[in-house]
């Protein structure tokens, strides 16, 4: 269950990854060619997608939270499971080269696999305010 004192900050969080996403979309739109068109780079498309994915997720999260009565583990599980394995199709699936930074994977998986833990945790204990406090680190 979300704190009074977290309201705010999930608030905040769901208005900037809101944000975020449409300059992504502004940028994306702007620059097509250069990402998603036929002359794109892969690692130009797995960087806007990996962005995509992280402000999307941050955004449902956050409005999830907002809602009352709501636990976090359900909602912070199911948003993980999506993008780790898109994260790994992306990266050995055979939809990039390697020219794909390793750090772009690492990065992205280590934030969606922790979101995953942390959602798994709060699953099992609902009530364990540190358990959000560290889902707000994640998304952070």
């Amino acid at each position: 269950m979300t704190s009074t004192a977290l309201i705010g900050f999930f608030t905040a969080c769901a208005a900037v990854a809101g944000s975020l996403i449409g300059l992504l979309l502004v940028a994306i739109s702007l620059r097509y060619e250069q990402i998603l068109g036929k002359t794109a780079r892969r690692a130009n498309r797995a960087l806007a997608g990996a962005a995509f994915t992280a402000l999307t997720k941050a955004l449902l999260l956050s409005l999830g939270a907002i809602l009352p009565r709501t636990d976090l583990g359900n909602p912070a599980t199911a948003l993980a499971v999506g993008p780790v394995w898109s994260t790994l199709k992306t990266h050995y699936g055979g939809l990039t080269r390697r020219d794909t930074s390793a750090r772009l994977f690492i990065g992205s998986l280590l934030l969606h696999v922790s979101e995953l833990g942390v959602g798994l945790l709060l699953v099992l204990q609902p009530t364990n305010s540190d358990l959000v406090y560290d889902l707000d680190y994640v998304i952070l």
